[in-house]
């Protein structure tokens, strides 16, 4: 029986590797009863990485194969990949609770074997999550977390990352100026490395700042560069955000046909992807339009799916941006007795997600590590008096529909 399962296994990593145009030494690496179980959690791991966003359900079944190996030969190294990998597969999904679970558990791996690198690379990736969650104290604080050990390790890849992070924190709290200082640091490094992807996420990032505030020229400038690279590259997701956020664009100065068209293809990428949050905010955006152009009903009816899926998954900007489209729809079709419970909704939960608190907590932390890197300097003693003074946040809602990458 067991030697049944052991085929079956081999047939579909071939299966996989073929439709997939992995190399064929890959496939005899993977399936060679001589191969030592570290060099096959290796290539099991550079299989998965490479499928994660064109078959993200192959991923968790290779990251709990190289978790079930990784335990028999008692490597705490790739453990800690194999959840990392279904961190990963979880977050693509938009399943971001299971995501953090298993981010967690890699970090707690990490730390116990000192790589700091690694460690590194966790944290950043709990704040990922956490941001997706609209949870930006959080989210900010393993990002500050992060950027301290790349600085430490010189890491510019790392830094790059970091940089670009935490520009996404502050370009949706609404601190513009902030986010373009932190996404151009980000970009001339990623330049610098000849990083096509990241080059690709910074300037995804930079036209969404300037989209917010409404240097249209800039963002449409921005955006294309993004695309262009992303085709290149075959990067799907990243063809996915820029299609969606081009079509916002379109979408807001009246090209409704455009518009349109561009939304489809992202939610062809996003149901091909598994991209719940993508697929239900692409849902919104023509749904939006339907709106605008008054076809109330087919509206309500893109509206109810985008808000279905966000109840499932969880997706509280999804959810909060389907509700509106539904009360508007239903406002604008003069029915108030049903718009209102929609909207009564998504002022609560508008409510819940621009806390006050959450935003000083994030200031706060970004004077916390400006304070350490500068400890004996005039600067330091300022900033310390500063936060004793407990200085706001400017509260500023993030106006969907610019979305930066995740």
């Amino acid at each position: 029986m067991r030697k049944k399962c052991a085929y079956g296994f081999i047939f579909i990593i071939y299966f996989i590797c073929k439709i997939n145009s992995q190399p064929d030494s890959l496939v005899r690496v993977i399936n060679s009863a001589n191969t030592p179980d570290t060099v096959k959690m290796k290539a099991l791991y550079e299989l998965a990485s490479a499928l994660l966003y064109n078959k993200p359900d192959t991923v968790l079944v290779l990251s709990q194969t190289i978790l079930e190996k990784a335990i028999n030969s008692k490597s705490l190294f790739w453990q800690s990949n194999a959840h990392n990998l279904s961190g990963a597969y979880y977050f693509i999904t938009s399943r971001f609770n299971e995501a953090i679970t298993s981010h967690e558990k890699a970090l707690a791996i990490r730390k116990g074997l000192g790589n700091k690198k690694l460690i590194a690379m966790s944290l950043n990736n709990l704040g990922i999550a956490y941001q997706q969650m609209n949870m930006y104290s959080r989210s900010a604080e393993y990002f500050f977390e992060s950027l301290k050990i790349y600085e430490e390790l010189k890491n510019r890849s790392g830094l790059a990352m970091a940089y670009g992070n935490l520009g996404v924190v502050y370009s949706t709290l609404g601190q513009y100026e902030k986010a373009l200082q932190y996404q151009f640091s980000s970009l001339k490094i990623e330049k610098e490395n000849g990083n096509r992807q990241g080059e690709a996420q910074c300037y995804t990032s930079i036209s969404s700042c300037y989209g917010k505030i409404g240097k249209k020229d800039s963002c449409l400038k921005y955006e294309n560069l993004s695309l262009e690279i992303s085709k290149q590259i075959n990067d799907k997701n990243g063809m996915a955000i820029s299609y969606k956020n081009l079509a916002n664009s379109f979408a807001e100065i009246g090209q409704f046909e455009k518009a349109m068209a561009l939304f489809e293809q992202c939610l062809t990428i996003e149901k091909e992807l598994s991209d719940r949050d993508g697929e239900a905010l692409s849902l919104i955006g023509i749904g939006d339009i339907l709106l605008r152009n008054k076809k109330y009903n087919e509206a309500i009816a893109y509206g109810q799916n985008a808000l279905t899926l966000a109840k499932e998954y969880e997706l509280k900007r999804a959810e909060k941006e389907s509700l509106k489209l539904i009360s508007d729809c239903y406002k604008a079709k003069g029915n108030l007795a049903k718009a209102m419970p929609y909207f009564e909704k998504y002022v609560e939960l508008n409510d819940s997600l621009n806390n006050v608190e959450i935003n000083k907590s994030a200031y706060k932390l970004e004077l916390k590590y400006e304070f350490d890197k500068k400890e004996n300097t005039a600067k330091a003693e300022q900033l310390r008096k500063d936060t004793f003074q407990n200085k706001a946040w400017p509260l500023q809602d993030c106006p969907w529909p610019y979305n930066n990458l995740k």
